[in-house]
């Protein structure tokens, strides 16, 4: 396992961590248990690329399921990591996929949390972009995505595109491997802060709450707090 030392931070919202992960044997025999597993659409209802997106959980909400043991990679993975891992799961993008842009608050490192990502088999097709960027990602090796910074996918090729897919909770052993945050982290937070302020307004607006009654609100929320100080 090679700690990646050469690359440009030059995408803070992708950051490639390590070179080799994991090894290329455990890669081929979690290619061939995948063969034979029957794979399931990503979300029930098939948004985000329908039949294209499809998924094998192996931990949700921290529990681990049946198939967690049927990949020997699973418990090698959650023995690497040395944070507490919420999710872990294969996604497979089949050929023509597309998950169009959008973020997510499940990865943002500001709140706490971070999707890791672990290429299994890819193709020269992947379009991967993050933040505006595409992103070559390779197989075996570990990449740190904050999902609060737009993303997308495309696979043009002619092969499937998995990755062992996880979402960590952000601890010392994780902050030490990402680079220091400095004023490009926080211009971003405050991004985030306010795009979610300005939906809020959007929903309040949609439900015709009256502004008089919706600072009412807002200003019960400061007096509640001043009190508890």
């Amino acid at each position: 396992m090679t700690i990646n030392r050469k690359t440009k931070y030059n995408n803070p919202g992708a950051i490639k961590i390590f070179e080799e992960f994991i090894d290329e044997s455990s890669i081929r025999k979690t290619l061939d248990n995948l063969n034979n597993y029957d794979w399931k659409p990503t979300w029930s209802d098939k948004r985000y690329a329908g039949d294209h997106w499809m998924s094998c959980p192996l931990i949700e909400e921290y529990n681990k399921t049946p198939n967690f043991n049927l990949f020997e990679i699973a418990a090698i993975v959650e023995d690497k990591m040395k944070c507490k891992i919420k999710n872990l799961m294969f996604l497979s993008m089949l050929p023509g996929g597309d998950i169009p842009p959008h973020r997510d608050m499940v990865g943002n490192i500001g709140l706490g949390g971070l999707r890791i990502h672990i290429p299994i088999i890819t193709n020269p097709g992947v379009n991967f972009t993050v933040g505006g960027k595409k992103v070559v990602m390779s197989v075996a090796e570990l990449w740190a995505l904050d999902t609060s910074y737009t993303h997308s996918v495309q696979n043009f090729g002619n092969e499937n595109r998995i990755h062992l897919v996880m979402d960590v909770i952000v601890n010392d052993w994780i902050l030490k491997l990402l680079p220091p945050k400095n004023i490009k982290f926080y211009l971003h937070q405050f991004h985030i802060i306010a795009l979610g302020f300005i939906k809020f307004l959007k929903y309040a607006t949609s439900k015709e709450m009256k502004m008089s009654d919706f600072l009412g609100v807002v200003w019960s929320s400061i007096k509640l707090k001043i009190r508890k100080k």
